[in-house]
């Protein structure tokens, strides 16, 4: 597993800063093998064309990730704050897919339009993979993040009915200044957010968000009694108010820094009726096996 944070500002105001790396660390028993933070601002008028962005490693990983600054040694957090930033995303790794630097968060493609912070695995990265090289695209890693990103830029959010996995991610798109967080089809994943008038924060566990330090931890009475009755929570409400849970097959889409709410939609909310002309004489026992072995191969 991995661990993702975020600050996204939803008006002018832009991001404090120095709030994204407590938010990673307090996640580092997800991801103790690199560590990166990356800040956008947005372009004239709150588009993204023509906006700036700055990465950076962890210096405790400076060994890995020698081609980047690192957050607060050769860039300092006086400097960065003085960039007016509306997106902060940050990342914890472990690597299982690409052991080298390339397989460093957050990602971008090749001309730097779309980032991404991920958590999980794409099963059918191979297959997508190969039909994206088809279509002339050139990889430079052996991650599966970077099938996302490169799927993103053939087929945009038609992307996510083609994953077949367990994910967590955003992925913020420059040139249209919209950032995307989404959850896999049955929440394997974790996505934990907050949202206010000014901002959207979001990490892999909801002591990410809270150690922002930008919401005050405060008991969600009603969730708490859910849990008391039933032992366990149905809904997006956390037992940390103000604090929700992306649901299973759900997306946020965002336009940072522009005023505009943000948009909650599904990808995926049902699954397919059930075939009324299948019959035993189907092979419906075969078809099973295949699917199954199919499963355990990916």
């Amino acid at each position: 597993m991995c661990g993702i944070a975020g600050i996204v500002s939803l008006s002018k105001r832009p991001v404090p800063t120095d709030r994204l790396k407590p938010m990673c660390d307090i996640q580092e028993h997800r991801g103790p093998d690199d560590a990166g933070y990356a800040f956008f601002r947005c372009g004239p008028n709150g588009t993204g064309e023509g906006g700036y962005w700055t990465g950076f490693a962890d210096a405790k990983f400076r060994s890995i990730n020698e081609h980047l600054p690192v957050l607060g040694g050769d860039y300092s957090q006086d400097q960065l704050s003085g960039g007016a930033y509306q997106v902060a995303l940050g990342h914890r790794r472990l690597a299982i897919q690409d052991l080298s630097h390339y397989g460093h968060q957050p990602m971008s493609n090749s001309d730097r339009r779309f980032w991404i912070v991920f958590n999980g695995e794409i099963y059918n990265f191979p297959e997508l993979r190969s039909e994206l090289e088809r279509l002339g695209y050139v990889f430079r890693t052996r991650c599966d993040t970077e099938v996302i990103l490169k799927s993103w830029e053939q087929w945009g959010e038609e992307s996510l009915i083609r994953f077949n996995g367990m994910f967590a991610f955003a992925l913020y798109d420059r040139l249209a200044n919209r950032l995307t967080l989404a959850r896999d089809r049955f929440g394997v994943k974790p996505l934990y957010y907050s949202l206010n008038d000014d901002h959207l924060l979001f990490a892999s566990e909801v002591k990410g968000i809270l150690a922002s330090g930008m919401i005050k931890p405060q008991l969600h009475a009603e969730t708490l009694i859910e849990y008391f009755t039933f032992q366990n929570t149905f809904g997006a409400q956390t037992m940390f108010d103000g604090v929700h849970i992306l649901e299973a097959g759900g997306a946020i889409t965002l336009e940072p820094g522009t005023g505009r709410p943000a948009k909650f939609w599904s990808f995926h909310n049902q699954f397919a009726e059930l075939d009324p002309t299948l019959s035993d004489d189907n092979d419906l026992s075969e078809r099973v096996a295949d699917a199954f072995a199919e499963s355990v191969r990916r």
